[in-house]
């Protein structure tokens, strides 16, 4: 009896441990302290443009554009947010969120605010993405994060792991704080 309830566990700690390592991992890795409050300006004055400077999925740059988008605005609850994927229906064309999918070893972020995609990709077993925020081509935040290889967009990790750095680069400013 003790020997099944051991297994029990055993089998119970390792299902766990194995949907750790599928959940979405992400980081800052840089912030100007003022990403929120560039969002909050932009937000009154028009659409955010989100841009994926690359596309891992087999499906359409302008419809993953727009699905990006999307998942963006979504993530962000503390204030009412438009984007769009389309340069053309953005007010403030100088502030980009900008997006590359699996960057080689050693791609530096702030390249993306120059608009410069890496010329090639990386492939892993897990989807690693990076994320900035633009403004006027200098870099105010960016975020790493990874999740394990999604079939597409719509990917229930997927949207968890782009809702995380979300909120992990335009993160509001604490109460009564700096």
């Amino acid at each position: 009896m003790l020997r099944r309830v051991i297994t029990g566990f055993a089998v119970l700690a390792s299902s766990l441990l194995g949907a750790c390592e599928d959940a979405p991992v992400s980081t800052v890795l840089y912030s100007s302290g003022q990403a929120s409050t560039y969002l909050d300006y932009v937000a009154s004055r028009g659409a955010l443009l989100v841009e994926p400077l690359n596309n891992p999925f087999s499906v359409g740059q302008t419809w993953f554009s727009e699905t990006l988008a999307g998942m963006v605005r979504n993530s962000i609850s503390y204030r009412t947010l438009s984007t769009t994927g389309d340069e053309r229906r953005a007010m403030e064309t100088k502030f980009r969120l900008r997006f590359v999918f699996d960057p080689p070893d050693g791609y530096d972020p702030r390249q993306m605010c120059q608009g410069v995609a890496p010329a090639e990709h990386q492939t892993r077993d897990h989807l690693v993405v990076l994320a900035a925020f633009c403004n006027d081509g200098e870099m105010e935040a960016a975020v790493r994060g990874s999740v394990i290889y999604p079939n597409q967009p719509g990917d229930k990790q997927f949207e968890a792991l782009i809702n995380q750095m979300i909120r992990q680069m335009f993160a509001p400013p604490s109460p009564g704080g700096p």
